[in-house]
């Protein structure tokens, strides 16, 4: 990612790139297909995907149909929960999806039936400030699940077999096997990759409009507990560096209110004088303020006998 911005180019990313460009900028939640993982052989080889260890240090909720069935799903599992991953399946079971099957043979520890259910694990995780993420699991709808696992299998198992005559290692492997698999199948494979993300699509979109909702319930609660005459900044920016820069004017305005009705007379009137901070620059910083950010303002000061209280 860092070599690709320093040339100034374009492409993809893989699971592990987009959560570090999405954490970077508040997002709390994507979807894919499926997550990369251990390779089979992997004890041997050690090709380990490396969004593995993103996950284990990001905390993030990733939606996907679980591993893609050419890897080690058993393996993969217990290296996330090695790493510290909330995995958890999306449905009425704990049956962790294999990508193109709705069963791989493998369990998660959890499973939640709704868009709410998820939605208050995700705020929840996000409270605690733990440095992992969520793996929410989906399994492909049944009626796209076009190939039964045995057939699955065999296909994996020639597409390996034909890598491994080829001397294919490295990234370049799993586009091999993707696309030997989906030779092998006439074409279901990818009918069924397109489906689940669709699927992955719909149900990603329900959890974070849910998951705006939860936190906007929660902020509300939060702000009604307060007291009314005191502003308080609940939560700090977490990088310092988004607090915002506001430069602009703080003058001190001063209002008169006649307290006597009006007439040019020429003589004094009994009034009543108040003071409150103004000028542009002051009121949208004040404003920022009371919006939990942490605003710095900069701004020009006299040195006359109102100075003071601007300062």
């Amino acid at each position: 990612l860092a070599y690709m911005l320093s040339k100034g180019l374009s492409g993809g990313t893989t699971v592990s790139g987009t959560m570090v460009a999405a954490s970077s900028v508040g997002i709390k939640i994507f979807v894919t297909g499926g997550i990369g993982g251990v390779h089979r052989e992997g004890e041997r080889t050690m090709d380990i995907s490396a969004d593995l260890t993103e996950l284990g240090r990001t905390c993030l909720a990733v939606v996907c149909s679980g591993v893609k069935s050419i890897l080690d799903i058993g393996r993969t599992l217990e290296y996330l929960e090695t790493q510290g991953v909330c995995v958890v399946t999306y449905g009425s079971t704990r049956d962790f999806p294999a990508f193109y099957s709705r069963k791989s043979g493998h369990s998660t520890p959890y499973h939640v039936n709704s868009a709410e259910e998820a939605a208050a694990l995700i705020h929840s995780l996000d409270q605690l400030q733990v440095q992992s993420g969520l793996l929410l699991a989906v399994p492909v709808p049944e009626k796209d699940q076009l190939i039964d696992d045995v057939t699955m299998e065999n296909a994996i198992q020639k597409a390996l077999q034909l890598a491994k005559e080829r001397e294919i290692t490295g990234k370049a492997v799993t586009p091999f096997i993707l696309q030997q698999v989906s030779e092998l199948t006439d074409g279901r494979s990818l009918q069924t990759n397109i489906s689940l993300i669709k699927n992955n699509a719909l149900v990603g979109a329900k959890i974070a409009v849910a998951l705006a909702k939860t936190e906007w319930e929660n902020k509300k609660t939060r702000t009604e507990e307060q007291p009314q005459e005191s502003y308080q900044v609940f939560a700090k920016p977490k990088d310092p560096q988004l607090n915002p820069i506001v430069i602009g004017g703080s003058i001190l305005d001063s209002v008169v209110s006649v307290q006597e009705p009006f007439k040019v007379e020429g003589r004094t009137l009994s009034a009543r004088i108040r003071q409150f901070g103004g000028g542009v620059g002051r009121n949208i910083a004040d404003a920022l303020g009371k919006l939990n950010l942490s605003p710095r303002l900069v701004t020009a000061v006299g040195n006359d006998q109102y100075s003071c209280c601007t300062r």
